[in-house]
């Protein structure tokens, strides 16, 4: 009987042990969570992202990994609206543990990577309405830091973009990206080439003109035409257009065309019902 009870004490120790092994596991993985969630963006020093998000998202979920690149990545993943349409988000934040700080890394909708212009409005959005609803006055907000047009209006080709895109399979984001010129000088890429609004990229905040169209052929003011579509989220019955969007890092695919009929008119801004009308009456 001695020995048995001997084998139990063995067993129970053993299972403590293991027990304790996994408890101090999972709280050096919260650690890293918690890091994250009582920490704030630099325009919201009154709160904190977990009570923030914990509030504005459905179904909110913290998660902690290593990147390959041994980077410490926290990852949210929540549910909210985008143009009254329920879509997963999921953001990531890029841990620098030894000074105690990090950045934002990638956000995507439904997996598709959003620019980080989206990310930003998207963060605003969510403290800007925790403090509305607790009535809590902030210091300063979005409209105060930057002008919104700023970040839509691509016109300046010399402008610069950093690119963050989502980790897949423990993968470190890239860093900003880079082209070289025919003189082998690296240049920031600019935001209205490759994959973004590069037909009109302000058709929501101008009106277009006839020397917009003037150097450009039938398919082109097609795309363009349906480019203030996609913008909104509405999905193409045609395959070659659908297709195309889905390349976009910026389009999000929400409504069935049936759906984004019946929000139209409440949807696009007077900009974009008369470039509808002036893009619509060249192809006909």
């Amino acid at each position: 009987m001695g020995k048995i009870l001997g084998k139990y004490k063995v067993l129970l120790v053993t299972i403590v042990l293991l027990l304790l092994t996994a408890c101090s596991a999972i709280a050096e993985l919260d650690e890293h969570v918690v890091m994250v969630k009582t920490g704030h963006p630099e325009l919201y020093p009154e709160l904190e992202y977990g009570e923030v998000f914990g509030e504005f998202f459905g179904n909110p979920a913290w998660e902690y990994f290593k990147s390959d690149e041994n980077q410490d990545i926290v990852q949210f993943t929540g549910t909210c609206k985008v143009l009254d349409k329920k879509v997963n988000a999921e953001m990531q934040f890029i841990l620098d543990t030894e000074n105690d700080s990090f950045e934002v890394g990638s956000l995507t909708f439904n997996d598709i990577p959003q620019i980080q212009f989206m990310t930003m409005a998207l963060i605003s959005k969510a403290f800007e309405t925790y403090a509305d609803n607790h009535n809590i006055e902030l210091a300063k907000k979005s409209d105060d830091i930057w002008n919104f047009d700023d970040y839509v209006n691509y016109e300046d080709t010399e402008k610069a973009k950093e690119d963050t895109e989502p980790q897949t399979n423990n993968a470190v984001p890239p860093a900003t990206v880079v082209y070289e010129t025919e003189d082998d000088e690296e240049e920031l890429y600019n935001v209205k080439a490759d994959r973004y609004y590069d037909m009109f990229p302000d058709s929501d905040s101008r009106y277009l003109t006839n020397e917009d169209v003037e150097d450009i052929d039938a398919h082109d003011v097609r795309i363009g035409l349906n480019e203030i579509y996609a913008r909104h989220g509405r999905k193409f019955n045609d395959p070659e257009l659908q297709e195309y969007f889905n390349t976009m890092v910026w389009y999000t695919p929400i409504y069935t065309p049936d759906e984004f009929n019946a929000i139209e008119n409440s949807v696009f801004n007077a900009y974009e019902k008369a470039n509808v009308k002036f893009l619509a009456d060249l192809l006909r």
